[in-house]
C-alpha cells in the first residue's frame, strides 16, 4: 500500500512493456493519494490513452502530463471526454502528434472540463 503522502507518480522514460503499462493504468484507482501523474516517452499510445480515459473519472488527479508520445484521434477524444468527469486542473499534452482534428477535439471538450491550465506546446 502506498503511503498517504505519495502524491506524484512520474513514469517518464520508464518504457515498460505495453501490457505492463496497461496493467499499471488499470491499478491507478487503487492509488487514491496520487494527484500528479506524468507519462513521457513510454509508449502510452492509443491503447494506453483509451485505458487511461476509462479510469480517469475515478482518480483524484490535479495534473496530468503526457509528453513525447503519439495519441491518435480516438484516444485523444476518449481522454477529453473523460476529462469532463475528472478533477484534472492542469493538462500537458506535449509533443503527442496533435493535428487539426485533435486540436478541434480539445477545443470542443475544453469548456466542459475543470481544466484551468493547459500546455500543448513543446518540451523545452
Amino acid at each position: 500500500m502506498l503511503e498517504e503522502n505519495f502524491d506524484t507518480l512520474n513514469l517518464c522514460n520508464v518504457r515498460p512493456e505495453p501490457d505492463d503499462l496497461l496493467r499499471l493504468v488499470a491499478e491507478l484507482p487503487r492509488m487514491p493519494s496520487i494527484t500528479d501523474l506524468r507519462f513521457s516517452g513510454n509508449s502510452l499510445g492509443e491503447k494506453g490513452a483509451r485505458a487511461l480515459a476509462e479510469v480517469l473519472p475515478r482518480l483524484t488527479l490535479r495534473s496530468l502530463a503526457i509528453c513525447n508520445d503519439v495519441i491518435q484521434k480516438e484516444g485523444l477524444a476518449a481522454l477529453m471526454d473523460a476529462m469532463t468527469r475528472s478533477t484534472v486542473k492542469i493538462l500537458l499534452l506535449i509533443e503527442v502528434g496533435l493535428g487539426d482534428n485533435e486540436f478541434r477535439s480539445i477545443a470542443e471538450s475544453l469548456p466542459r472540463t475543470p481544466i484551468k491550465a493547459m500546455n500543448l506546446g513543446t518540451c523545452t
